[in-house]
Formats: C-alpha cells, sequence, structure tokens
C-alpha cells in the first residue's frame, strides 16, 4: 500500500499540493518564497501581518523593501549564502510601511521548482520577547552595579549612563529636587557637553510650563516634540546655542522619579525625532520608579548614619559623665580617708 513503512513515497506527495498550501496559509509564522532575483513569489497572511503589506503589493517586488537601508548588504550577504547552498537561522529588523521597525527572527532554506532555484524565509516578530529580556537583562545590572552605601552622585552618573546605552537616546539626565521646595539637590548628566550643564544648572528653577517641572508637579511622563527647537529660539538657553544648533537630538521626554506619592525629580531623556519610541517608554518609566527607590533608599540611610552618629556621641558621653563621676568619686573617697 502506499505510504507503508519503507515506501520511497514522499509523505508531501501523499497530502498533495492543495494540502500544503492549506498549511502554509494557516501558519501562524510568516512563510515566503523568493525567486533567484530577490522577487516575492508567494506570501502566506502570516508574513503579510508582520510585514505590514497586503499579499498582493508584495508579489513580484524585491524583498529589501521590507528592511531599512542599512539592512540591505547584510540582507543581500545572506540571501546569497542560501543560494549557494549554505541556510541558517538568522535575526534581523523589519521596516513597516508606517516607519516602525520590528525585529524577526527567521530561518531560510533553498529548494528546487519546475527548474528553477527558490528560497523559502520562515519567520515571526519577536519584538515583545526580545524587548521584555532587554528590560529585565538592563534593570537587573542597574540595580547590580548600585549600592545602599553608594554616593548619590555615582549613583545617579551609572542611572544616566544605563539610560543611553540600552535605549536610542542621545543623552540623559536626572535631577533631583526637595519635594516641598522643588529645590535642585542634585543634578548629573550623561551625553551632553559640560557647557551646556552648566547652563541648565543656572536656569534652574524652570519655568512652571518647562517639562521638567510638569512631569514633576504632575507625577506624569512628558514628551516634548521639537524641543531643541523651542530653545533655540528662547533667549533662557543663549549661552548654549551654538552647541544646540549642531546637537543630534530634537525631541525630550521627562519621567518623574516618584516614590510613595512625593515626587524626589526627574529623569529627562534626549532623542532624535521624532521623539521615544513606545517601546521604550515602558524601559524609562521602570528606570524612573527603580531610581526613586534608590534616592529614598540614599536618605534613608543617610538618616540612618546620621542618627547612629548621635546615638554615639550620646554614649561616649554618657561614658565621659561615668568616667568623670568615678574620677571624682574616687577623689573625693581618698581626700575622706585621708
Amino acid at each position: 500500500m502506499s505510504g507503508a513503512p519503507g515506501d520511497e513515497t514522499n509523505a508531501a506527495d501523499l497530502l498533495g499540493l492543495d494540502v500544503l498550501a492549506s498549511v502554509m496559509d494557516a501558519s501562524l509564522d510568516g512563510i515566503v518564497v523568493i525567486d533567484a532575483n530577490q522577487r516575492y513569489l508567494y506570501v502566506n497572511p502570516a508574513a503579510s501581518r508582520i510585514l505590514g503589506y497586503p499579499a498582493g503589493e508584495l508579489i513580484g517586488r524585491d524583498f529589501l523593501i521590507n528592511f531599512a537601508p542599512r539592512q540591505h548588504e547584510r540582507m543581500r550577504a545572506f540571501f546569497e549564502q542560501t543560494v549557494v547552498g549554505k541556510p541558517g537561522r538568522h535575526d534581523s529588523t523589519i521596516l513597516l510601511p508606517t516607519g516602525e521597525e520590528r525585529e524577526i527572527e527567521y530561518t531560510d532554506t533553498l529548494f528546487e521548482a519546475d527548474g528553477r532555484q527558490l528560497l523559502t524565509a520562515i519567520f515571526r516578530d519577536v519584538t515583545e520577547p526580545r524587548r521584555q529580556e532587554r528590560e529585565a537583562r538592563v534593570l537587573a545590572e542597574i540595580a547590580a552595579s548600585l549600592t545602599i552605601d553608594q554616593p548619590m552622585e555615582e549613583t545617579l552618573e551609572i542611572l544616566t549612563r544605563y539610560v543611553v546605552d540600552s535605549t536610542r537616546a542621545e543623552a540623559a539626565v536626572i535631577g533631583l529636587v526637595e519635594p516641598d521646595t522643588m529645590r535642585l539637590e542634585a543634578f548629573t548628566v550623561h551625553g551632553l557637553p559640560e557647557r551646556f550643564i552648566e547652563a541648565m544648572r543656572e536656569s534652574w528653577p524652570m519655568s512652571r510650563s518647562s517639562a521638567t517641572v510638569r512631569a514633576i508637579e504632575t507625577q506624569q511622563i512628558v514628551i516634548v516634540a521639537g524641543a531643541r527647537a523651542a530653545m533655540l529660539a528662547g533667549e533662557r538657553y543663549a549661552m548654549v546655542h551654538d552647541l544646540l544648533a549642531d546637537d543630534r537630538w530634537d525631541a525630550l521626554a521627562a519621567i518623574p522619579l516618584v516614590y510613595r506619592g512625593r515626587s524626589h525629580g526627574a529623569l529627562v531623556v534626549y532623542y532624535s525625532d521624532p521623539g521615544p519610541p513606545d517601546d521604550e517608554i515602558a524601559l524609562l518609566a521602570a528606570i524612573a520608579d527603580q531610581a526613586a527607590v534608590v534616592v529614598e533608599n540614599n536618605r534613608l540611610y543617610t538618616e540612618a548614619q546620621g542618627q547612629a552618629a548621635i546615638e554615639e556621641r550620646q554614649r561616649l558621653a554618657r561614658e565621659l559623665h561615668d568616667s568623670v563621676s568615678q574620677a571624682l568619686y574616687g577623689i573625693g573617697l581618698g581626700a575622706r580617708t585621708a
């Protein structure tokens, strides 16, 4: 009987092309078939959804349309490896028609049909799990880098450096304020020139309309597109207009540092236009929350040290008093027995 154990008939042949086509159409993974000229011949519904284009708009077009220009050389190299019989498993970033970028992982392989060499790729969107992995790793690394007895300035430097290194931000600032008076208590920057830092210090207190103050007072994230242009148009930052003219950032996001209902400052992050990607806002908020806890812990630690010092001075004073009293008692006793 056809299909019995040991039968050389391919199981796929037994299923028939209609069944295989149905399987591909129903797959949750994207499946595409590309010819030797890099053009789409087949795009299944999942691939259409992941890539952001109707299948009909992709058929006959170069597959590089789905990748940012910076990825073209790399993707072409992977394509050529597969064509010469070296398939593999890869990671890449696709470009949606909206301009959004998404991470994918895929496998590709070469097969022959009707005398033509064709390439098939099977892929899935891994943007969210990868983002969650990165966020967990960054937060764990930050926690491991901080100690309760660390000077506050060193702590803030670690936090701002991690923000810039782990996101697409150009620079980051953390400013700490006294919650009741809004007096600036600490200020740390990563990624901005020293002269710009001094200008920001001198401009404090900022107006109530500034993104930083609004974030602190409302305890809400404030995003400002065109922030650099606004600073160039105003006189408040005239001393650094030359620096702003050549800078790469255009927008900023101010994230409040809130602990138990009290604002301790803000994390301000500088981005190129149009601003922070949606997938990074949650990470920035988590880092700001971590910073708020660290600030509160540092305050409590400092207070505890101060209390311990007071208690130690009181203990020494008691011991001194006791030793003096004993000495005086000894002197008095000696005088009575003389």
